[in-house]
């Protein structure tokens, strides 16, 4: 990764900086947790990695629920997602998440791999990130925006490292977890229908307006 892109992602995560933001994402663990109690069925509790963790505020709301052991690292650890192996052992987490992150990785593979190695058996990786069937070129106002996904990449993507989908739906937050239900495919026809976020200045602007994002959750096989 260049130092130009380091030096926007540091800007950028100190210009996130506020209590605000830890309120922001304390919705996103509430609508994580929602789907994996009534959709997927399992506890969403355990060792959690969150990795590319700006500036820490979904770490903290984690942490808030008295659920979660968690850990976070990013690119100003001096860690190089595309070439370098992360500092936890084998099997170590329940669940990692990539928040907005592998959209920013020009190769995915060595991180996939590390994902597999860190995570348990039957555990899970969650992905959020723009749905390009979505967001179209909009996508590329963001200029560190590398790589763009859409639901069949993605879930083929995933196949190639050994994760098998669990979900793969709409992402957003507040909603009734009966909207994840639906099939997927409703739920991205709803999603390009339905406005899911206001003028608060602290959403990503991808999650204004019309949502644009997907996100997945991956089971280690």
């Amino acid at each position: 990764m260049s130092e130009l892109t380091k030096n926007y992602h540091r800007e950028y995560i100190s210009s996130l900086a506020s209590p605000t933001r830890v309120s922001f994402q304390a919705r996103a663990v509430n609508a994580l947790t929602q789907l994996f109690k009534d959709v997927i069925n399992i506890p969403f509790q355990g060792q959690f990695l969150d990795i590319g963790c700006g500036d820490g505020s979904f770490i903290i709301a984690l942490e808030l629920t008295g659920k979660f052991q968690t850990q976070g690292i990013d690119i100003d650890s001096n860690v190089d997602f595309e070439k370098d192996k992360l500092p936890y052992e084998d099997n170590q987490f329940d669940f990692t998440l990539m928040y907005s992150v592998i959209e920013h990785i020009f190769n995915p593979d060595q991180i996939l791999k590390e994902n597999h190695r860190i995570l348990r058996k039957g555990q899970y990786l969650i992905i959020i990130t723009p749905n390009i069937d979505q967001c179209g070129s909009l996508f590329y106002n963001d200029p560190t925006h590398i790589r763009p996904y859409n639901p069949v990449g993605l879930e083929k993507l995933m196949k190639m490292y050994n994760f098998e989908k669990t979900f793969l739906g709409l992402w957003t937050v507040g909603k009734s977890s009966f909207f994840w239900q639906l099939s997927s495919k409703t739920q991205f026809r709803l999603g390009s229908l339905i406005p899911f976020a206001g003028n608060n200045k602290f959403i990503p602007s991808f999650l204004k307006g019309k949502s644009e994002t997907m996100f997945g959750v991956f089971k280690k096989i």
